[in-house]
């Protein structure tokens, strides 16, 4: 049996949450959720996760958000999910595209990031991705 990833999934839209979650517990994730960055820095602060996905559509300065974040947890992978094509961040390791509200493209957005973080190490996370032109590449240094 594989062992089960956390991932934290820092998100401001109720209406995302379920199907969503639904569909990270089905591909074997513990996810934990945070609706604001002080609820997952004090989560981070206590609790190791394999992944951070950030999904903050109105959010359009996100790097202190990724900069609180990865000075909690600087080797944790910060995953954004977007539907809006917004390109890369600083303080993100790969930004992925996916309309939530698609009961089939979330379950294999959640069973691509279980492929991905299964066994990786957190630099490389994104690199298969990548390679398949699901994920943008950063060009920047995470914070």
């Amino acid at each position: 049996m594989r062992p089960r990833l956390t991932l934290l999934f820092l998100c401001d839209r109720s209406e995302h949450h379920a199907l969503f979650l639904s569909a990270l517990v089905a591909a074997e994730f513990e996810p934990v959720l945070a609706h604001r960055t002080e609820q997952a820095k004090r989560y981070l602060s206590s609790h190791a996760v394999d992944a951070i996905v950030i999904y903050h559509p109105g959010l359009d300065d996100i790097a202190p958000v990724t900069g609180t974040l990865k000075r909690t947890a600087p080797s944790t992978p910060i995953l954004r999910l977007n539907h809006r094509g917004e390109g890369p961040q600083p303080g993100i390791d790969a930004t992925f595209f996916a309309d939530l509200q698609d009961e089939v493209l979330t379950r294999a957005v959640a069973l691509f990031l279980r492929q991905s973080l299964a066994g990786a190490s957190p630099q490389r996370v994104a690199e298969p991705a990548r390679k398949a032109g699901f994920l943008a590449a950063n060009p920047q240094p995470a914070m």
